[in-house]
């Protein structure tokens, strides 16, 4: 093997070497560009499934304002949920079953 060969085969021994961290850096950045994807992600998920019990949270709280509407007949509070768009009912109906 002639010097020449020799440097050669060190230069790309160096310029592999390089590459290699280049890389390694790479997959670290995209390591945690993943991880705060999946935190993300992870979020939105836990959101979409507690929709129910808030949906179910927001129900009880409107059938409690039509009975306090309906008992007190306070026309501030008729107001507020006309405003909002509900329309109290003089007798609240029953609270609706939900079938699973």
């Amino acid at each position: 093997m002639t010097e020449r060969q020799s440097s050669r085969i060190a230069w790309s021994g160096i310029v592999l070497a390089g590459l290699s961290l280049i890389l390694v850096t790479v997959n670290i950045v995209l390591a945690v560009m993943n991880g705060h994807t999946q935190a993300e992600v992870t979020a939105r998920q836990q959101f979409i499934a507690d929709g129910p019990q808030y949906s179910a949270i927001g129900e009880a709280l409107v059938r409690s304002l039509n009975a306090a509407a309906a008992s007190t007949n306070d026309p501030a509070l008729i107001a507020m949920m006309q405003h909002h768009g509900l329309n109290p009912s003089a007798n609240p109906a029953a609270p609706a079953r939900h079938s699973r």
